[in-house]
């Protein structure tokens, strides 16, 4: 057993965002309640959530990062204005396989 796996746990470096296998498992299509809340926020709104606002509900990066390895969701970037700056927001979207595993 490696020290990454005794530290974290069942999880895999991706690039450069460590993914959280525990989050669902795709064999069984059995979600957990924090994951099942976490897609059913995503499938409020279309357009998906903002980074923040996920953390803002006690959601971790790396939980959120399972969902991207797994293909429940997926990230995208938006370049907005706020004042005089112009900042990076990141947002989660919901994917058909996340509707699915809802749904099942």
């Amino acid at each position: 057993m490696t020290r990454w796996t005794l530290l974290y746990g069942p999880a895999v470096r991706r690039n450069r965002f460590l993914i959280d296998l525990s989050v669902c498992d795709l064999a069984s299509s059995r979600l957990g309640q924090k994951a099942r809340r976490v897609l059913e926020l995503l499938a409020v709104d279309p357009r998906g959530l903002t980074e923040t606002l996920l953390l803002a509900h006690g959601f971790t990066r790396r939980m959120l990062a399972g969902f991207v390895g797994a293909g429940l969701a997926t990230w995208y970037y938006k370049t907005v204005r706020a004042g005089a700056r112009t900042i990076e927001v990141n947002y989660m979207m919901i994917t058909d396989a996340g509707r699915r595993a809802l749904e099942g």
